[in-house]
C-alpha cells in the first residue's frame, strides 16, 4: 500500500499493512537532546521537514496551503513583561501568559498558559465570526486550480494546516 491508500483505509477502519507512523513537529528542546545523543546533524526534525522523512520512518503527507486561520489576525501585543514571564495577545487574539526562560530556538521549554480569549459572549462570537470567512481571497494560492489539479495524481494523504483559532491540530 502507498501511504494516500494507507490512510483512507486506516479512516474507513479497514485492513491495512501496517499503521501509518506519522508526526507534525518536535519540540526543539527535544531535537536539541537527540542531537546531544547521536541524532545526524543533517536530520531536519523541524515542523513539516517530518513528513516522508526517510531517517525517522514517517509517512510522506503534505500540508494544503490553505489559510484556516483567521484573517485578519489580531495585531501582536505585549500587555505585562519582566525578567521572567511575558503576558501578550497573540495574532490569534488569546491572551497567553508565557515562561521567556529556557527558550530553544524560537520555542519554550513548555506551552503558554491562556489568560483570556477573545470570545466571551454571543456578541464577540459574532465579531470573531467575521475573521473565518471562507471566500476570502487570500485563504487561497493564486495558483489554487493548477494546483488541485496536481495533486490528483499523488499517492499521499493531504492535510489541512493545523494552525487555527481552535487550537494547533
Amino acid at each position: 500500500m502507498n501511504p494516500r491508500e494507507r490512510f483512507l483505509a486506516c479512516n474507513r477502519f479497514q485492513n491495512v499493512d501496517r499503521v501509518p507512523i506519522t508526526e507534525i513537529a518536535i519540540w526543539s528542546h527535544t531535537h536539541e537532546r537527540w542531537l546531544k545523543e547521536g541524532l545526524p546533524r543533517d536530520v531536519d526534525a523541524s515542523l513539516g521537514c517530518l513528513s516522508g522523512n526517510e531517517f525517522f520512518g514517517f509517512e510522506r503527507w503534505e500540508y494544503i496551503p490553505v489559510s484556516v486561520s483567521m484573517i485578519p489576525t489580531f495585531d501582536h501585543q505585549v500587555l505585562q513583561e519582566d525578567e521572567r514571564i511575558v503576558v501578550y495577545r497573540g495574532g490569534d487574539g488569546i491572551v497567553h501568559k508565557a515562561l521567556k526562560e529556557g527558550t530553544v530556538r524560537g520555542t519554550r521549554a513548555s506551552m503558554d498558559q491562556y489568560v483570556s480569549f477573545p470570545v466571551t459572549d454571543r456578541a464577540s462570537f459574532l465579531e470573531m465570526k467575521k475573521r473565518y470567512d471562507p471566500a476570502t481571497p487570500i485563504r487561497y494560492p493564486r495558483w489554487w486550480d493548477d494546483l488541485a489539479r496536481c495533486y490528483r495524481g499523488r499517492d499521499y494523504p493531504l492535510a489541512l494546516t493545523g494552525i487555527g483559532g481552535f487550537g494547533f491540530y
